[in-house]
């Protein structure tokens, strides 16, 4: 890997890379599908998986998904908590308030 950071890494990745993998991995899902039997609806699966997969990590390497970095799920810290504690927030469906 380059010098520097891995999201610069990522974000200078070469095009001829990209192409590469989607290559690789589209014959890697040839040869699982010829080859190896299984029922149709596992094939279906995996499929979607590695296709979904894929999409995730060209959208993570042209940027996409870079301004989802900051997004969290999970637990609430104690310090998030406090501050979310009896706030109101508008929705489109309603009003929400956080009691934790």
């Amino acid at each position: 890997m380059p010098s520097g950071t891995e999201s610069a890494y990522w974000n200078n990745m070469p095009l001829l890379t990209v192409v590469g993998v989607i290559v690789v991995v589209g014959v890697l899902l040839w040869v699982i599908n010829s080859f190896i039997p299984m029922d149709g609806k596992v094939r279906n699966i995996l499929n979607a998986v590695v296709v979904f997969a894929l999409v995730l990590w060209l959208l993570d390497v042209f940027g996409v998904l870079g301004s989802l970095r900051g997004v969290k799920v999970g637990k609430l810290s104690d310090d998030n908590a406090a501050e979310l504690q009896g706030q109101t927030f508008q929705t489109s469906q309603g009003t929400i308030s956080v009691s934790v």
